[in-house]
């Protein structure tokens, strides 16, 4: 009897996998057939929380970052809660550079100095320009009003505020959505317990970078002038990322590059495996792979119903067609 149902159980699954990506594919099919009126609206069959942040944003005004020496944790530095009033937010991104110090070098902080104290280089030099960017994301006179949101000092740090800091970790996508710009800071630094090479093929692996990028990405997607993640290697040596990048299976939340795998994918039956051609992104906690699906799909979502209401029917045609790339 057990085995009956079992075996009954994965049929359904199996079925509600195959509906899923035909489902998919139809949107995609719908997103190219001509004028508004012709689109065909998707089938909906979940209802999709908004992201929004359980836990205030916390930041550090740019002035008080020039004058610091080195990253602070939440604690010790009782950073300011931003407002849109306040100024325009950067949402700073970057890989721990060992497992209990973000920056044990220094050298990531030091980047992040260099940068900040010429953003003129970084909005309005000649490569910004010659791009498919659109203006620059804040205007010179707001240069000295920005506000930097960084994980170690943003987020709670100690285990005796366990439940804040899973709030405020939970509110990650909203904070990069609420963002102006996204700075990556990602010099060649060796992690001091894995050994291993840190740099921005290594932050472009990780599944909480990729969902930082993610929900960026949706938030300001546009077809003809796509935002900027600005990716920073060295001192001078600045590479403008499109976000259009963020839609490539290879940069899934869930996926990447490499052999075969099983990957979870949520449907409203439950958890099944589907077989991809893709190898897992890296999360240090494995949990967060499963944890991150409904937030993935409600990125999307948003993604596609705010480019639609917007009237932006290029950027909401081509979303609904990525949904078979972004892999979730």
């Amino acid at each position: 009897m057990h085995s009956a149902r079992t075996s009954c159980g994965e049929q359904r699954r199996s079925r509600a996998a195959s509906l899923f990506w035909e489902e998919l594919s139809e949107e995609g099919a719908a997103a190219f057939t001509g004028d508004s009126e012709s689109l065909v609206e998707p089938r909906e069959s979940i209802v999709y929380d908004e992201p929004r942040s359980t836990f205030p944003i916390y930041a550090v005004s740019l002035r008080d970052v020039e004058k610091m020496t080195a990253m602070i944790s939440h604690e010790d530095l009782k950073p300011e809660r931003w407002e849109p009033s306040k100024g325009p937010l950067c949402f700073v991104s970057h890989q721990w550079t060992s497992r209990n110090l973000p920056d044990h070098t220094g050298k990531q902080f030091e980047l992040l100095k260099h940068t900040i104290r010429d953003l003129n280089y970084l909005f309005t030099d000649s490569l910004h320009h010659m791009s498919h960017a659109k203006v620059p994301p804040i205007k010179p006179d707001e240069y000295v009003r920005l506000w930097l949101w960084l994980d170690y000092w943003s987020v709670p740090q100690s285990a005796q505020r366990a439940d804040e800091r899973s709030a405020a970790i939970d509110s990650i996508p909203a904070y990069a959505v609420a963002a102006s710009f996204i700075l990556v800071l990602c010099p060649t630094v060796v992690h001091r317990d894995l050994d291993e090479m840190c740099n921005f093929a290594s932050w472009e692996r990780r599944g909480w970078c990729r969902l930082e990028r993610l929900a960026f990405s949706l938030a300001h997607y546009s077809v003809s002038s796509p935002s900027y993640v600005y990716v920073v290697h060295e001192p001078g040596k600045v590479e403008r990322c499109m976000n259009s990048k963020f839609h490539k299976p290879s940069q899934s939340v869930f996926c990447g590059e490499a052999s075969r795998y099983y990957c979870l994918i949520l449907f409203p039956e439950g958890l099944i495996s589907s077989r991809l051609p893709h190898a897992p992104s890296q999360f240090t906690v494995m949990d967060d792979r499963v944890r991150l699906f409904p937030v993935v799909q409600s990125l999307i979502h948003h993604g596609c119903q705010a480019r639609k209401q917007q009237g932006d029917l290029a950027a909401w045609r081509k979303l609904l067609a990525m949904k078979c790339a972004i892999r979730i």
